[in-house]
């Protein structure tokens, strides 16, 4: 049987409304990465094994240590000093020998109006330079057509905007995934190929 660290995306996107599990699943995931970047845009998120409010400090950390899990706070930034910090997260990923997965949740806060360029190109490059994006938001909208064609796959969680069942029904799986979307119980979700199009109902990450 394939493990569990086979199966994770290379890149993911997850949408889902308040405490429906986003949130949960990618700490819980983060666990089969060993060298993760947590970027928190509340400044309440506490843990990953080291949390710093400086991306220098959190680079070198990433510089100094073989494994690691850390989380980087900006919520006390404007949006202009928030795009620099992650700008400078992704240039030391891009150096490292071997794989880092850097998760962004509510990633519309730190590139608003999809403003994303930085993570749609690093994402396409992501293999080339040994770097995975994990993006999360409450919308499924927050999300431009080219970001999400970069990622490998999408975990749906329920959706609280009409507007986001309308994109389901439209640019994903049609009707019948939308109404597979709605129907779920907190913390499951349904898994999106973004290469073959295919979907299906799954079962809380753990």
């Amino acid at each position: 049987m394939e493990s569990k660290k086979q199966t994770v995306p290379h890149n993911l996107f997850m949408a889902g409304g308040r405490g429906t599990g986003k949130s949960y699943a990618i700490r819980s995931l983060s666990r089969y990465r060993p060298r993760f970047i947590y970027i928190d845009v509340t400044n309440t998120v506490k843990s990953y094994t080291f949390t710093d409010t400086d991306a220098e400090r959190i680079a070198a950390r990433m510089r100094s240590d073989e494994v690691y899990d850390c989380c980087l706070w900006l919520g006390h930034l404007n949006q202009e000093q928030m795009e620099a910090a992650v700008k400078t997260v992704l240039d030391e990923a891009k150096k490292q020998d071997g794989y880092v997965t850097i998760a962004i949740d509510e990633f519309a806060v730190v590139y608003p109006g999809r403003r994303a360029q930085e993570l749609e190109s690093a994402a396409r490059m992501g293999r080339h330079h040994q770097v995975s994006i994990w993006l999360g938001s409450q919308r499924l909208t927050d999300a431009h057509p080219n970001m999400l064609s970069a990622t490998d796959k999408m975990y749906i969680y329920k959706l609280a905007a009409p507007a986001d069942y309308k994109s389901i029904e439209r640019n994903l799986g049609g009707r019948d995934m939308a109404e597979a979307v709605r129907s779920l119980d907190d913390y499951h979700y349904v898994a999106y190929d973004t290469g073959s199009g295919t979907w299906q109902k799954r079962n809380p990450v753990s």
